[in-house]
């Protein structure tokens, strides 16, 4: 088992997937919108747009009331079945994604 630290980006995006790691993230403030369904459901899509404009606005605000120029965060996203399945079951869910849970965030600034 590995500890990658938040600069070690590259080695996470590419970190193998037969052996766990431990990444340590900062603290983080999110904005976060949930849903269900496949990723190229229209709720999906509306999520990520707005979360993108929220993130953009916040950004000006912050850039007109306090003169700190910030990013734009990311948006993450994390994908999940209830109930929990077995190995064989995984095909056949991943040909039907109706079902899957979802979760999209975008790092807000302080």
């Amino acid at each position: 088992m590995s500890t990658l630290e938040p600069t070690d980006l590259f080695e996470l995006r590419h970190a193998a997937t037969d052996r766990a790691t431990i990444v340590v993230v900062p603290e983080r403030r999110l904005l976060a919108i949930d849903g269900v369904g496949p990723p190229a459901a229209d709720d999906y899509r509306f999520a990520t747009n707005v979360l993108r404009k929220v993130g953009e606005t916040l950004r000006k605000r912050v850039l007109h009331e306090l003169s700190v120029d910030t990013r734009v965060g990311v948006i993450e996203s994390v994908w999940w079945i209830h109930p929990e399945m077995t190995g064989a079951e995984m095909a056949a869910r991943f040909a039907d994604r109706s079902d899957w849970h979802w979760q999209q965030m975008i790092e807000v600034p302080h």
